[in-house]
């Protein structure tokens, strides 16, 4: 469990005026913390992760990655922070279907699409007109493997 002793809980690699706070979320175990603005980053937006007993990280710049990568590759999203849409785009090494879901940070899924996935390059378009402005989970799951990034939406 979290309690603050000493002084504010701020991210490490901050740099200038970070307000690292506008959204806040807690893991169901009380293991992670992640705080978000998106003014942070000069006005691009960011997340910070705070773990226990690990300092501070920026998740703009070191994402979130869940099993081994082996099945998807050349994985990148834009624009971030996205407005009412994001493309994602991988390459597949495996002809299947992969499953693109958007979550918020309670862990809702709010957003299915189902892609056709060739050997080679994919792209995927969302809708992101209907989010609010915050930060969201982007997976994909590709013949058993996961991605996950966070992205954000501003408006």
């Amino acid at each position: 469990m979290w309690a603050q002793t000493g002084s504010k809980l701020v991210g490490s690699d901050a740099s200038g005026a970070a307000n690292q706070a506008t959204s806040a979320s807690i893991s169901a175990d009380g293991s992670t913390i992640l705080l978000g603005d998106p003014e942070d980053n000069g006005g691009v937006g960011a997340t910070w992760v705070f773990t226990t007993g690990t300092k501070a990280t920026n998740a703009v710049t070191d994402e979130i990655k869940s099993s081994t990568e082996e099945n998807i590759t050349g994985f990148k999203f834009f624009p971030n922070p996205a407005k009412d849409n994001l493309v994602v785009e991988y390459t597949s090494q495996v002809n299947t279907t992969a499953h693109v879901n958007v979550y918020n940070m309670l862990g809702q899924r709010l957003q299915t699409t189902v892609n056709p996935t060739i050997i080679g390059s994919n792209m995927a378009n969302l809708q992101t007109g209907k989010l609010i402005t915050g930060t969201y989970v982007l997976e994909v799951e590709n013949n058993g493997t996961l991605i996950r990034r966070i992205f954000l939406i501003s408006r």
